[in-house]
């Protein structure tokens, strides 16, 4: 019986190291190599108590990490990567949930109402739009250098003074969207 409890006992976990191990390495280099296992989350905030205005912080962890050190607060497992802009949510059943949708200037919606039809956006437009930002803004936050270390490695030299070649792979985004 397979146990369910942490990443780095998961199937496409071993999978994705197995992968690696198979894969061929960088020329003269001997060290060992790790796949790094990344967990991003997000939960909407509310900026003050006299407004509307909010963030979505975005934190990331390893999860080679035992899931009982990480989730204590003493060992700083988590650290802050980002915040998304995300204002109000809008529902659509057609489109199976919530979407968040990142504020725009009052002209985009003049202009989109001028340019689409008189009654302004439908909510599949706002869904594209929507996706279109939330994607945008983890461009930023998965840039080039995370790529160049994605494809090819990054040296790290961990506690024990050992150097290692770690992967990162991204496994799990885990966020907390109400009536969802």
């Amino acid at each position: 019986m397979h146990v369910h409890s942490k990443l780095f006992i998961s199937e496409v976990f071993i999978q994705a190291h197995c992968e690696l191990q198979d894969s061929p390495g960088e020329l003269e280099c001997d060290l060992l190599r790790v796949v790094l296992g990344l967990m991003f989350a997000s939960d909407g905030t509310q900026l003050t108590s006299f407004s509307t205005a909010k963030l979505w912080p975005v934190y990331a962890m390893i999860e080679n990490e035992s899931k009982d050190r990480r989730s204590k607060p003493s060992c700083h497992a988590f650290e802050h990567v980002a915040y998304l802009e995300m204002v109000h949510k809008y529902f659509t059943p057609m489109l199976h949930g919530p979407y968040l949708f990142s504020k725009l200037p009052d002209a985009f919606t003049t202009f989109a109402a001028e340019n689409i039809s008189s009654k302004g956006p439908n909510p599949s437009f706002l869904a594209h739009r929507a996706r279109e930002m939330y994607h945008a803004q983890w461009s930023i936050i998965l840039n080039d250098e995370f790529l160049e270390a994605y494809k090819h490695r990054m040296l790290v030299k961990c506690y024990d003074q050992i150097s290692h070649h770690f992967y990162p792979c991204i496994f799990t985004n885990s966020a907390d969207y109400k009536k969802k």
